[in-house]
C-alpha cells in the first residue's frame, strides 16, 4: 500500500513540475530552436519512469491530431525551404514525445489531485510573471516612451508597458499560456487559492494590453454566463465581471500605470495600425494559398516565402491561415476535423460533468486567439488536449461503472 502511495506522489510531483515548466518558457536555450524547460522536464520524466511508461487506445481526436502532424510534416517533401521545414518537424517530434509522456503519467493521477496541480502550478506561474513584470517597471524608471524595449517581464510596445511575464517574450502569447488557468480559476472559485489566482491572472491579462486576448477571453466569459445553470449562477458571473470592470477603472485612476487608458488607446489605434500590420500580411497569405491551393508551400515555409515574395520576413499571425498556406486544402480539412472533434468531445464531457466546462471554454478561447497568433506548435495547447484525454477516460470509467450497475447512458454510446 505504501509503495502505491509513494508511486502516486511521485507521479503527482512530476506532473506538477511538467505543468509548472510551461509557465517558464521564456527561459530557454537556442540550439537551432528554443530548448524550453518543459522539454528538459519531459526528458527527466522519461528517465525516471521509463519502466512504467504505457500506451493505451487512442481517442478519435488523438488520431486526427497525429494524422494532421504527419500530413503537415510531409509537406516538407516539396523541398522549398528544407532547412526551415526540418526544424519544425523536430519540434513536432518533441511535442509528440511531450504529449505521450504526459499521457502515460496522467492516467495514474486521480482527477482531484490533477486539478489541485493545475491550481497550484498556475498560481506560482502567475505570481512569478507579475513579479517579473514589476521588476521591469522599476528597471524602466517608469519611463515607457519608446518601442520594442524589454526590461525583464515588461515590453514597451509603442509606448505601452505590456506584460510578457516569464512564459514568453510576447504579451499575446503569454495570455495563450495562462488561458487554461484563467478559466479554471473562474469556474472553481470554491477555495481561497483559486479566488486569489483569478484576481492575479485577471490583473496579468489586463496588463498585457492584448486586443485579441481581450476579445477571446471576453467571449469565453460570455459562454460561462450562457452555460451557467440557474439565475443565481448567472448573477454570480455577471456581478464578478462588473466588479472586475469597476476595479480596473478605479485602480487605473489611482495608479501611475492606468490600464483603462492604455486599453482604450490600444483599441482606438486598430484602424491606424491595421492590427499591427496583420491585415496586409493576411491578404498576402490568401494570395499565396491561391497560388498553391492543394498541398501548400510546405511546413514552416511562410516566413521565408514572405521574405522572398513580399520583402517581409514575417509569420502570418494567424494559425489557421498558416495551416491553409502551408498545407493547402488537404491539410486544413484534416485540421478542422481535429478541431471539430476536440470541441465536440469537450462539450460532451461538459454535459456529463459541469465541473469540466473550463476545458470546453479554454479550447474556444484558444481557437479565437489562434486567429491572431502564429502559435501552431505551442505546448500549452497540447497540454489542454492532454487534460481532455484524462477527463475522457474518467468519463469512460464512470460510464463502465454505471453500466455494471445496470444503468444506461454516457457520452460514449454509439
Amino acid at each position: 500500500m505504501n509503495v502505491i502511495k509513494k508511486s502516486s506522489k511521485l507521479y503527482q510531483g512530476l506532473f506538477f513540475l511538467l505543468m509548472l515548466s510551461l509557465y517558464f518558457g521564456r527561459f530557454n536555450i537556442n540550439i537551432g530552436f528554443s530548448l524550453k524547460p518543459f522539454m528538459i522536464i519531459t526528458l527527466a520524466i522519461i528517465v525516471i519512469t521509463l519502466k512504467h511508461i504505457s500506451f493505451s487506445r487512442l481517442f478519435t481526436f488523438e488520431i486526427f491530431m497525429l494524422v494532421f502532424i504527419f500530413v503537415h510534416s510531409m509537406t516538407a517533401l516539396n523541398l522549398r525551404y528544407p532547412g526551415m521545414s526540418i526544424r519544425f518537424i523536430i519540434l513536432y517530434l518533441l511535442i509528440i514525445i511531450f504529449y505521450f509522456t504526459g499521457r502515460s503519467m496522467i492516467r495514474k493521477i486521480d482527477i482531484i489531485s490533477m486539478e489541485t496541480i493545475i491550481s497550484k502550478s498556475g498560481f506560482v506561474g502567475i505570481v512569478a510573471s507579475l513579479l517579473y513584470y514589476f521588476m521591469g517597471v522599476l528597471a524602466s524608471g517608469m519611463n515607457f516612451w519608446g518601442n520594442n524595449i524589454n526590461y525583464y517581464g515588461l515590453m514597451i510596445d509603442r509606448s505601452t508597458p505590456r506584460l510578457t511575464g516569464v512564459a514568453s517574450h510576447d504579451p499575446n502569447i503569454f495570455v495563450f499560456y495562462v488561458t487554461l488557468y484563467f478559466f479554471f480559476t473562474i469556474t472553481h472559485l470554491n477555495n481561497k487559492l483559486n479566488k486569489i489566482g483569478f484576481i492575479l491572472t485577471s490583473t496579468a491579462i489586463i496588463l498585457t494590453f492584448s486586443r485579441g486576448a481581450y476579445l477571446a477571453l471576453g467571449f469565453g466569459l460570455l459562454l460561462i454566463f450562457i452555460l451557467a445553470k440557474g439565475l443565481k449562477k448567472k448573477l454570480k458571473v455577471l456581478i464578478t465581471s462588473i466588479f472586475a470592470l469597476f476595479t480596473l477603472i478605479f485602480a487605473g485612476n489611482k495608479l501611475t500605470i492606468n490600464p483603462y487608458n492604455y486599453i482604450i488607446s490600444r483599441f482606438s489605434s486598430f484602424s491606424v495600425d491595421g492590427g499591427s500590420g496583420r491585415l496586409t500580411i493576411w491578404s498576402n497569405a490568401i494570395n499565396t494559398f491561391l497560388e498553391n491551393p492543394i498541398f501548400g508551400i510546405g511546413i514552416n515555409s511562410i516566413r521565408e516565402y514572405n521574405l522572398e515574395n513580399f520583402s517581409r520576413a514575417v509569420y502570418v499571425h494567424n494559425s489557421l491561415l498558416e495551416v491553409l498556406v502551408e498545407t493547402g486544402v488537404v491539410g486544413i480539412t484534416i485540421y478542422f476535423i481535429f478541431w471539430f472533434l476536440i470541441i465536440k468531445q469537450s462539450f460532451l464531457i461538459m454535459k456529463n460533468n459541469q465541473e469540466t466546462k473550463f476545458i470546453f471554454i479554454t479550447f474556444i478561447a484558444m481557437f479565437i486567439q489562434m486567429n491572431s497568433l502564429s502559435i501552431l506548435y505551442n505546448e500549452a495547447f497540447y497540454f489542454v488536449v492532454l487534460l481532455l484525454y484524462r477527463y475522457s477516460i474518467e468519463t469512460y470509467r464512470n460510464r463502465q461503472e454505471n453500466l455494471s450497475k445496470g444503468s444506461e447512458g454516457g457520452i460514449f454510446n454509439e
